[in-house]
């Protein structure tokens, strides 16, 4: 465990910029497909599928991701991981159909899904609950400043030379920062090995305990709301953020390069509510699982409000867009991010992050094509009433398990 406050910023910034990194390479498409949809002449439905089919690749290999990050290299794992993702970028440009880009985007799906898991073994590995939930953040923080990055300057590079560039630069800079990973944990391995060492035999002696396994985890933890929650929390977060550019500019009728820059608003609101929430978690409530009905109680009355006023203004529309979508980063970032170190002691904590991550995806894949469906049959304001379900649901979920998850916390 590093104690050296220098090693543990450095190992934080690392998380981070690889996390970032992850970003920029898997919502890139996300975020420029209005201008797919309108450059390339093809359903916004079928667009939209490429997404879908990256979400489930991604939500099933997390499975995967969360076996191996127990007991191969993490720091191999996520390496190798950057390096797939990055090529898989660079040959986005040359598909020429659909289908193509489907099968392409399969497979960043599933080299995306080696990044999570093990960056989470990594973290509870090397760092105290503290310094962990403190790491947490600024690891949650990175998605947003990857969306960020990706909804401010994809406008910018479509303008200057069309979308296929987009990913040109982002497969060059994945392909740049997984040797600054691979370089920059290795240093942390040489300076810490003796004890990292003693903490990985703690864990190898753990899970050769028979009396400790998954499945008798799963029911006194109340893992089965947990993940009925983030199935939610998928829809909702990366539904808005994705499709919030396409109702914007249908809505408003506002050109599509256009509507995409107002999309960066949603994660800077995030980047706040991840500290809003580590506060929540810190200082008011200390389970995680109250926080998270707060917070999605929060984003269910956005979304009420959005209900009835969705075409009454592009700001208000934006503005609790970013709230709704701000709130289920906060949900993420408690049942995702802080749940799974509980699971620590167990030695099950990379199986459990992938497990938890599988049903965020799971929603995220479910929210891409269904709620591009919904709005072409259905229009906004009916979709919009459909996230306000699901918002409820989310809040119920979470709210149950309140006392089953304080229990089992001790």
């Amino acid at each position: 465990m590093l104690k050296d406050s220098k090693y543990i910023k450095y190992l934080s910034a690392l998380c981070f910029i690889a996390y970032f990194t992850s970003y920029i390479t898997r919502i890139n498409y996300g975020a420029i497909v209005a201008e797919i949809v309108t450059a390339e002449g093809i359903l916004k439905s079928s667009a939209s599928f490429v997404i879908t089919a990256g979400f489930i690749s991604y939500g099933i290999g997390q499975l995967i991701s969360g076996f191996l990050g127990d007991r191969l290299s993490p720091k191999k794992i996520i390496f190798w991981g950057l390096i797939a993702t990055s090529v898989l970028n660079l040959l986005m440009p040359f598909c020429k159909t659909v289908h193509n880009m489907i099968i392409v985007w399969v497979f960043n799906g599933f080299a995306q899904a080696m990044l999570w898991p093990p960056l989470v073994k990594i973290l509870s590995t090397y760092l105290s609950k503290e310094d962990f939930r403190k790491s947490c953040v600024t690891v949650a923080i990175s998605s947003s400043a990857g969306t960020i990055a990706v909804y401010l300057f994809a406008p910018m590079i479509i303008y200057l030379s069309g979308w296929r560039t987009v990913f040109f630069v982002s497969g060059t800079i994945g392909m740049i920062i997984a040797f600054i990973w691979i370089l920059g944990v290795s240093k942390i391995e040489s300076h810490s090995n003796e004890n990292n060492e003693q903490q990985e035999q703690i864990i190898v002696d753990i899970n050769k305990n028979d009396n400790i396994s998954l499945k008798n985890l799963i029911f006194p933890s109340g893992l089965i709301f947990i993940a009925i929650g983030l199935i939610m929390q998928g829809i909702l977060k990366d539904g808005v953020t994705t499709w919030m550019p396409s109702y914007i500019s249908e809505t408003f009728n506002l050109d599509s390069s256009i509507s995409i820059l107002s999309a960066v608003v949603l994660p800077v609101f995030s980047i706040i509510c991840f500290e809003f929430a580590s506060f929540l978690q810190k200082k008011v409530f200390t389970n995680e699982l109250t926080c998270a009905t707060v917070m999605f109680f929060a984003g269910f009355s956005a979304i009420v409000v959005l209900v009835f006023l969705s075409s009454y203004s592009v700001f208000l529309s934006i503005a609790l867009a970013s709230i709704i979508t701000g709130c289920m980063h906060g949900v993420n970032f408690m049942l995702n991010s802080l749940v799974p170190v509980h699971f620590n002691k167990f030695g099950n904590v990379s199986r459990i992050s992938g497990m938890l991550n599988f049903f965020s995806y799971t929603g995220s894949a479910l929210s891409i094509y269904g709620i591009a469906k919904l709005s072409e049959v259905c229009g906004w304001q009916y979709t919009v009433f459909v996230w306000a379900v699901i918002a409820f649901i989310g809040t119920i979920a979470c709210f149950v398990c309140i006392r089953k998850w304080e229990r089992f916390c001790g």
